[in-house]
């Protein structure tokens, strides 16, 4: 079964032709934030068009939104409507003759799909995945592939948790939020990737905001955890996937937290074994889901 996948993240547009989880073609493009829906379209089509013996039954679209019930109710990242769904439906059928489903979903929940689905028991065990890249999220999935959405599609918000003095965590843990501390801190604006680079050269203000990251995000995974108990905790998105300062710091407070008199039995906290390609690879499952969904008889 192929089907097509959208993975639209805060720095990069990414799609692919997936067949059963595995990629066949894929392209990609910088995220224009106001004009994603139209860069979307063009990616869609130009895939489409170089894969013409790769016709997708479904269309799985992640954003970094708040998204209940396939809408998009928030535009925080991105400029994202109805009609750019709308759009990328024209796309396929332009390029195919057919008129298939086009399902939007959260970019972490779709995350948090590819990588339970990859656990080695998931009709067992529970997955508290954690997206943390550009931005931060989190998404909790039931044993059986259920991932929980919320009463109003919200259950992502790890981002919005403040500290005792405000912050929030978004603007402490993120690498947006890196990239702006460092900014604020130096007069100069970098990415991450250049600000860790930095940081490992010596630099002592970008090695901190990174340790900062690291200490804030593990504190509240220590949270969600004595709240939810997960059987995994997956670290998902661009600095999840990736060894840093601010991982090992991240890692280096959870063994502090977890260690003394504490319960016992603290969950395993590991990379995502998707890497990046998780969002994409998890707008493929919510594809199929909808594929199968709309299949005759």
């Amino acid at each position: 079964m192929t089907v097509l996948a959208i993975d639209v993240g805060g720095t990069n547009l990414r799609a692919a032709l997936v067949d059963r989880g595995i990629v066949r073609q894929r392209t990609h493009a910088p995220t224009e934030p106001a004009k994603v829906g139209a860069a979307v379209e063009n990616l869609v089509a130009g895939l489409l068009n170089r894969c013409p013996e790769l016709q997708p039954l479904a269309v799985g679209i992640g954003l970094p939104e708040y998204v209940q019930d396939g809408r998009t109710t928030s535009n925080e990242v991105v400029d994202w409507t109805a009609s750019d769904a709308d759009r990328i439906s024209r796309a396929v059928r332009a390029a195919t003759g057919a008129e298939v489903p086009v399902v939007v979903e959260a970019d972490v929940r779709c995350g948090a799909v590819a990588e339970h689905s990859a656990l080695d028991d998931p009709q067992r065990d529970s997955l508290l995945y954690v997206s943390w890249g550009t931005g931060l999220s989190s998404a909790l999935v039931f044993p059986g592939g259920q991932v929980w959405t919320g009463a109003r599609g919200e259950a992502l918000a790890l981002g919005e948790w403040r500290d005792d003095v405000g912050h929030r965590l978004e603007d402490i843990a993120s690498g947006r939020g890196i990239e702006h501390a460092y900014l604020e801190s130096t007069g100069e604006l970098l990415d991450a990737v250049a600000i860790h680079a930095r940081a490992l050269a010596g630099d002592a203000v970008a090695s901190e905001l990174f340790q900062r990251s690291g200490r804030a995000l593990g504190r509240a995974i220590r949270n969600l955890v004595q709240v939810l108990d997960p059987h995994v905790v997956v670290l998902g998105g661009g600095l999840g996937s990736s060894d840093h300062l601010g991982r090992a710091a991240l890692l280096a407070e959870l063994a502090e937290l977890s260690a003394g008199p504490a319960r016992p039995g603290f969950p395993p906290v590991q990379p995502a074994r998707t890497g990046t390609d998780a969002g994409l690879l998890g707008a493929a499952i919510v594809a199929e889901r909808a594929a199968q969904r709309h299949a005759p008889g």
